[in-house]
């Protein structure tokens, strides 16, 4: 077995489902499994295992523009730093890689640009006392190397959500500071293609992040 299933996304017709592989005991390096949504069943007649960083275990997958057409990109981490592997989504070979640490922790969330320039990686900070600053990474989707690594200050980001928008593109990140800390809770406004700049910081009432924990975008 490549382990259980951590993520997955629909792909036309096709689930593509991420096994997580396994970095305990005996190594089981990460695959891809795939799924006519039509019938059901396998597209293939085993997991397509694909390279695994030693130690590590995918995480999530995420499809999107990359070099030479569509990808799918797959994190690994243990709670490192995190590998960003962009798989050719007809082959499901590697066509790109790029590592990443950053934050307080891995991380948490990989998707596109609204625009599809660009590839955007969240990494989430800390508060005071422990005082982590919080990192977007910018990567460029054709080359899918680093742009640029945004600071987003000393406190704990929940949430990446990119507007789909032709015209109006925009990277919001949900911040905050526990109530524990004497919390305020914070949404980050950044333009996107190119993502630059210092981020707006729009105050919100302490329900969102800081006061319970729930994220600002899913409401979990």
């Amino acid at each position: 077995s490549n382990g259980p299933s951590p993520d997955w996304v629909i792909d036309g017709n096709r689930l593509i489902v991420l096994l997580s592989g396994s970095s305990s005991g005996m190594p089981v390096p990460a695959a891809i499994y795939l799924v006519d949504l039509a019938t059901g069943t396998p597209l293939v007649p085993a997991p397509i295992e694909i390279p695994t960083p030693p130690g590590e275990v995918a995480r999530t997958v995420r499809l999107g523009p990359g070099p030479g057409g569509e990808v799918a990109v797959v994190s690994f981490t243990t709670g490192g730093p995190t590998t960003f592997l962009a798989l050719s989504t007809s082959s499901f070979t590697p066509v790109a890689s790029l590592t990443e640490s950053a934050g307080q922790t891995s991380a948490t969330e990989m998707l596109p640009s609204p625009g599809g320039t660009e590839w955007l990686a969240l990494f989430a900070g800390a508060p005071a006392p422990f005082a982590v600053d919080g990192k977007l990474l910018v990567v460029d989707a054709a080359t899918f190397t680093k742009k640029a690594l945004i600071s987003l200050g000393q406190e704990t980001q929940t949430d990446l959500l990119a507007l789909p928008s032709d015209s109006l593109r925009r990277v919001f990140v949900a911040s905050g500071v526990p109530a524990l800390f004497n919390g305020t809770d914070v949404l980050l406004e950044l333009p996107s293609d190119p993502t630059t700049g210092v981020p707006v910081r729009h105050v919100l009432s302490n329900l969102a992040v800081g006061g319970n924990g729930r994220s600002l975008f899913t409401n979990r």
